[in-house]
């Protein structure tokens, strides 16, 4: 009677043989990493904050100063616990990512008339570094737990950068309040990265 065969392992993966790959593929595998189940939260969260809003009094309808100032409290703790995550584990990664919160507070502070467009070139740049980088941030970079919060992240912004329109910021008092609040939203997907990110094995 033959025995069969013992399964052969899966082939180790590390740093040193992993290339960079070719820019579609690395798209691929950071769309690969997405949760895609939490993709309908900030919508739902938009849905909400409407509903609250319209809800209320409109002499209390005054709370835009009121994010702008907790968008730059949580992206300041967010920053703060980058940086001390990234000077006691020394990875790329979470270098990387502190820069990557750090555009975003960079944006809040609007520092000149240009800066939004500047922000938009820090993060396109970083993009690419992250891509040059590959083969040393992969293990976070394949991670649902590092992916899934920037692509919430990400939605966030586009969402409330399309609030921030003229036709729809002068049209109604509650868009530049929903902008500023799904804004903070967006930071907060951002802190929780910081908190949460975790390398995740590879395998080929």
């Amino acid at each position: 009677m033959t025995l069969p065969a013992p399964p052969i392992p899966a082939k180790a993966v590390t740093a040193d043989n992993l290339a960079v790959p070719k820019l579609g593929q690395f798209i691929a595998e950071l769309l690969k990493a997405v949760d895609w189940r939490w993709l309908p939260l900030p919508p739902l969260l938009l849905a909400v904050e409407f509903a609250l809003l319209i809800s209320m009094p409109r002499n209390e309808i005054n709370l835009k100063g009121l994010f702008e100032t907790l968008a730059i409290i949580v992206l300041t703790s967010a920053i703060g616990l980058g940086l001390l995550r990234a000077c006691l584990q020394r990875k790329p990664f979470l270098i990387w990512m502190t820069c990557f919160v750090g555009a975003m507070l960079f944006r809040e502070f609007h520092p000149f008339k240009a800066s939004t467009t500047v922000v938009y070139l820090m993060v396109l740049a970083l993009w690419i570094i992250a891509w040059r980088s590959y083969p040393r941030m992969a293990t976070y970079l394949r991670c649902r737990r590092v992916m899934t919060p920037i692509m919430l992240t990400g939605i966030c912004y586009v969402i409330s950068q399309t609030l921030d329109i003229d036709t729809f910021k002068y049209g109604n008092a509650l868009f530049p309040i929903v902008e500023e609040i799904m804004e903070v939203t967006g930071h907060c997907f951002a802190l929780l990265l910081v908190a949460a990110a975790r390398p995740k094995a590879l395998s080929a």
